[in-house]
């Protein structure tokens, strides 16, 4: 997460060991009806889609459930006493740690959970230096402890080193799996290694469509069931958007091609929505004829492509020194999959009303978030050991696994061997008779069109 935070959480998870790999399948808590327009300055309020990982710290086990973040290898939870937690009923070693964004304390119908060291026999305090860290409009401070920890059903890490939170607004914690350079505090990822669980500092994510309640995370594995075609490298720290193509009646038409000045990607679980730029995401919704609303944000007709046969934004990444051209990944994104029920409310233009999950950024932007409304079209491996993320188009509702070890080294080359859904069925959110279906490959026309030429 960039360490800014729009709320994207895990929940219920569990996890099965696997040789040199654990697989974590996850549920969603879909939480679209509650979203209205957005305020930069409000982070946490934004979120579409909570995604919950339940832990144990402590000996004996104490149970929490924090949020999963692929953009940071910060771990933090929160002290009994923190201020989160005060005004708050709490039962045994769970607590109702929650509190508005706009400062106003509620019980939520999440519970995070809290640890109390005290009651833990391998609690260790870390005292030569303090806790902080700072997201989009909040942040939490506290101390720095180590303990046991453990991904309920999976692998324990002794003496894993986490953030104990006792002040600041921010009210989620966090488990970040991303790697970390702080020798002094290293991830669970970088233990993962350094405790013989996974051969390589990677994992790969697959998060499926935008209203199945399932996903998957497996560290130190791949599962070539999960996506088409090749699975294709960025570099962690060079990833660009070389072109973005709309297709909403058939036709491509280009909305980002500049692979000389291409803007930098942050491809980030703890984003909600896919940035564009202010022109062009103008140009997008009038496209799909959406309209502003002052109580819901920009929203579309979910009934606009009754007669369509297929909508989409297609996104070609990569770095002109490094992915040279087919051998950039190449995404597409349907618009089945980027709109949600809006629910019934006043400003209401149509009858079936959809939220949007684009939104606009200065055009001068060199920087664009690629979040949960981008990731969920892909299947990612996330390779820290060789500084390289993976992307390949992921396949939706496919129950189908074959999970292949990643060695130590570099990463094979992987091939996916699904068959399946790319796009979901219009009738998800439509009141149209007829609900066109697409298995379209990113290898298809509509995708290599939208590919810059190499440079």
């Amino acid at each position: 997460m960039r360490d800014t935070l729009r709320s994207i959480s895990l929940l219920s998870a569990f996890a099965l060991t696997v040789s040199a790999t654990f697989s974590v399948p996850f549920k969603k808590e879909i939480n679209h009806s509650s979203v209205e327009k957005r305020h930069e300055t409000d982070a946490i309020a934004n979120g579409l889609t909570l995604y919950n990982v339940d832990i144990q710290v402590g000996t004996p086990p104490q149970n929490l459930t924090v949020q999963f973040d692929t953009g940071s290898g910060s771990l933090w939870v929160f002290d009994v006493d923190a201020n989160a937690c005060k005004e708050q009923t709490c039962n045994g070693p769970l607590c109702k740690c929650y509190s508005h964004p706009t400062g106003q304390s509620i019980v939520a119908s999440l519970i995070w959970g809290a640890v109390d060291p005290s009651k833990s026999s391998t609690y260790e305090a870390i005292t030569n230096e303090s806790f902080f860290v700072g997201y989009l409009g909040s942040n939490v401070s506290g101390d720095w402890m180590a303990d046991q920890f453990n991904i309920v059903g999976g692998v324990t890490l002794n003496a894993q080193h986490m953030g104990l939170a006792f002040n600041g607004s921010q009210n989620t914690p966090i488990l970040g799996i991303g790697s970390s350079t702080d020798t002094e505090n290293p991830s669970p990822l970088n233990n993962m290694v350094n405790q013989g669980h996974i051969n390589n500092q990677a994992y790969s994510l697959y998060m499926d469509d935008i209203l199945d309640n399932s996903g998957q995370v497996i560290f130190g594995g791949v599962d070539v069931e999960k996506f088409m075609g090749t699975l294709m490298p960025l570099p962690v720290d060079s990833q660009h958007i070389l072109s973005v193509s709309m297709n909403t009646n058939g036709t491509d038409v280009s909305l980002i091609d500049q692979p000389d000045n291409a803007p930098r990607a942050i491809l980030d679980t703890g984003a909600a929505y896919i940035d564009l730029p202010q022109t062009q995401f103008q140009q997008f919704m009038s496209a799909i004829g959406a309209v502003e609303t002052i109580e819901k944000g920009w929203v579309v007709d979910c009934d606009w492509n009754c007669n369509a046969t297929d909508a989409f934004l297609t996104f070609t990444l990569g770095d002109n020194t490094t992915n040279a051209g087919p051998s950039r990944p190449v995404i597409k994104a349907p618009l089945s999959n980027l709109i949600f029920s809006s629910g019934s409310f006043d400003e209401a233009p149509w009858t079936n009303t959809c939220g949007i999950v684009v939104e606009s950024t200065d055009d001068n932007s060199t920087t664009i978030f690629l979040g949960d409304g981008f990731l969920r079209n892909a299947y990612l491996v996330y390779d820290y050991t060789n500084l390289q993320i993976n992307l390949a188009q992921a396949v939706f509702e496919t129950s189908s696994s074959n999970i292949s070890e990643i060695p130590t080294g570099p990463l094979p080359t992987y091939v996916g061997q699904a068959t399946g859904n790319t796009r979901l069925p219009q009738s998800y959110f439509s009141t149209c008779s007829a609900s066109p279906s697409s298995t379209a490959s990113p290898n298809s026309t509509a995708a290599t069109a939208a590919s810059p030429t190499s440079s």
